[in-house]
């Protein structure tokens, strides 16, 4: 824009000073061309005869001459200085990321905070500014991004991070530093150290169908899903969001990023533009209609659909009507998209056609204003329409988990009467929710400061997070209901009936509570909150519920009697081929047949994957265990200690050679 408007500015007298985006360094030096020089330094006061004696003494007339010169000069001089009207410095940088640059927060207090990864756009779309006022894709270094995000969440305290650029998963950090580490990393992962950090060393689009117009791109070097796997890494409490994107840079491994890590938030940007393929030829957008509904099936394959009550993706998009020639037949088609895709959010905009562009160069601006005006509202009242539905269909009625951003603007209000403040947040799939303050309805006999004790209570529950607020009060519940199975365990002499053996479990007659049953992270989850530390270390009773290192335990030991069976039923079939060779001999028996013993086998696994779909973990985890120490040394004993004492193929070939007459 300032470079647009630099010469109408300057000629009008708007301003005298013009700096571009990238000039921020350059102000101390535009500053100063406008400032007036400093004054000269003021003549000495008038000698005295005695001091003007003291002074020429030992010089000559010539000295003073000079002097005296030298001050006309300096007047001459100074009375010729003018100085400039404008300064200005537009120039847009190669390599400027502002990676330097702390930014000031507006409100200290947000849960939400911006953080800038990258400036600049290489896809020169046709209607498209950008590449002209903000210049080629440059991107923040790796290690600078994510201190960064550190600083927030663990000194400011934000628990929602959105991650921002103008081609934002375009992002590709080839600094020295992040090709040194990323190649480093692979080779420790070919060899198989597992270096933490996927790379895959090329660049790939989202699909097939996908076209890149800069073909620089590629190589070494952190990308956009190195980016946010170290972001929600941070801490499994934060959020993570990213704007804006572009249709091509959704690659699988991102996708599949997205779909295991729990707080990336399933709310995918993807902005059309138009639905029309011979329209988004003209654009320059590299892709067709086909090609982003397969990116959309696989968002919805990969990541989840609205099958998924709590797990399903919020589609959002950009749409442009009335772009240069746009005739009725695609319009339609981008109304045919809109209604085929269904999206959540949309942002909507008659063309206007900017200068610089390859369309301003190349086509003309034909679609009539009323055009585009009314087919701007068909496409705004075709979304409505859509995202009514979608919200009646997966959001009225359900359980989600808000991150709280404030008090809202605005009061619910039903039969005129005002509810109470109201709260405002968001879901993980971006969608504001605005709901009712339960604090301010309490009716609290005990409080003697009315509406300033509820105030205050209001303010303690804003310094907490979601989450944070929640495992508080399930931690108040766990400890309630601690003490109440105390006192009945005192009551009834629970413990000495346990010890004469009197009581098989922990079930509590009266109540009809069971101990078992009771889950602290369980009940956490439930509620749509993540768990943390302290939440685990309260999950002291959990004999139904399977945790993910009992599963792996579970795995290791069902991966070793797997091999044991095998290398058993491998012997069983050599011992028995064996007898049949030397049958008619007075020899041992091998004992159970290979089909017998695998059906043992079998048995045995069953009755193991019985317990484990039952919830009976330790059952199940002394049963493996038991098992794999048995075929172990059934196996020690069939291959070792038999075959050097009486085993019967060492016994059968032992009396063979003694019947040999030779």
């Amino acid at each position: 824009m300032a470079e647009r408007l630099k010469d109408d500015m300057f000629t009008k007298g708007t301003v005298d000073l013009i700096a571009g985006p990238d000039a921020y360094r350059d102000l101390p030096r535009l500053i100063s061309l406008l400032l007036p020089p400093p004054p000269p330094p003021s003549p000495p006061p008038p000698l005295s005869s005695i001091d003007k004696k003291q002074q020429n003494y030992g010089t000559n007339n010539n000295s003073h001459e000079q002097h005296q010169t030298n001050n006309n000069d300096f007047e001459e001089e100074e009375g010729e200085y003018t100085l400039p009207k404008t300064a200005s410095n537009v120039q847009l940088s190669l390599d400027e990321t502002y990676a330097e640059i702390t930014p000031v927060r507006h409100n200290p207090n947000d849960v939400s905070a911006f953080v800038s990864i990258m400036r600049g756009c290489n896809n020169m779309c046709s209607y498209c500014v950008v590449p002209f006022t903000r210049g080629r894709e440059r991107s923040r270094e790796f290690d600078s991004i994510v201190h960064e995000t550190q600083h927030l969440v663990e000194v400011e305290h934000v628990k929602e991070v959105i991650l921002l650029g103008q081609n934002v998963n375009s992002y590709h950090d080839r600094c020295q530093g992040a090709i040194l580490a990323t190649t480093a990393s692979s080779s420790s992962s070919s060899s198989g150290g597992g270096g933490g950090v996927s790379t895959t060393g090329y660049y790939q689009t989202s699909n097939p169908g996908f076209t890149n117009l800069y073909k620089k791109r590629g190589g070494s070097g952190y990308y956009f899903a190195d980016l946010v796997h170290a972001i929600s890494n941070i801490s499994p409490e934060l959020r993570v969001r990213f704007t804006s994107p572009h249709p091509k840079d959704y690659p699988p491994e991102l996708l599949h990023l997205m779909a295991e890590t729990n707080n990336v938030c399933n709310q995918i940007h993807l902005p059309a533009q138009s639905g029309s393929n011979t329209v988004l030829e003209r654009m320059r957008r590299g892709y067709t209609r086909e090609a982003y509904l397969t990116l959309v099936d696989d968002v919805k394959r990969i990541i989840g659909n609205e099958d998924d009550d709590d797990d399903y993706v919020a589609f959002s998009s950009d749409f442009i009507t009335g772009f240069c020639h746009e005739t009725e037949e695609e319009h339609e088609d981008t109304i045919k998209l809109m209604q085929e895709v269904k999206y959540d959010q949309a942002y909507m905009f008659a063309y206007s056609m900017r200068e610089k562009t390859n369309a301003h160069r190349t086509m003309v601006d034909d679609v009539p204003s009323d055009v585009k005006q009314r087919r701007l509202q068909e496409v705004i009242s075709v979304f409505r329409t859509n995202v009514q539905e979608r919200n009646e269909m997966l959001e009225v009625g359900r359980l989600r988990l808000v991150l709280v951003e404030g008090e809202a603007r605005r009061k619910k209000k039903n039969d005129s009467e005002v509810v109470g403040r109201m709260w405002s947040g968001r879901t993980d799939q971006n969608k504001r929710v605005v709901f009712p303050s339960l604090l301010l309805n309490d009716d609290d006999d005990d409080d003697d400061g009315g509406d300033e004790g509820n105030r205050d209570r209001v303010r303690k529950l804003r310094t907490l997070t979601p989450a944070e607020s929640e495992v508080e009060a399930f931690k108040a519940d766990f400890w309630k209901e601690m003490n109440q199975i105390s006192r009945r365990l005192e009551d009834q002499n629970l413990d000495d009936q346990a010890d004469n053996d009197q009581v098989d479990d922990y079930q509590v007659d009266d109540a009809d509570f069971n101990i078992g049953d009771w889950n602290m992270c369980e009940r956490v989850h439930s509620n749509g909150v993540w768990c943390d530390s302290e939440c685990r270390a309260l999950d002291v009773f959990r004999s139904n519920e399977w945790s993910r290192s009992d599963v792996f335990l579970l795995g290791i030991m069902g991966v070793f009697m797997s091999f044991m069976m095998v290398l058993i039923l491998h012997e069983k079939k050599k011992a028995f081929d064996e007898a049949k060779v030397y049958d008619g001999l007075d020899l041992p028996s091998p004992g159970l047949p290979p089909l017998s013993t695998g059906i043992l086998f079998v048995l045995i696994i069953v009755a193991i994957a019985v317990l484990a779909i039952l919830r009976f973990v330790n059952e199940t985890l002394v049963s493996a265990v038991v098992s794999c120490i048995l075929l172990f040394i059934y196996m020690l004993k069939m291959t070792l200690f038999d075959g050097r004492g009486g085993h019967f193929v060492g016994a059968r070939r032992a009396r063979l050679v003694s019947m040999d007459p030779y």
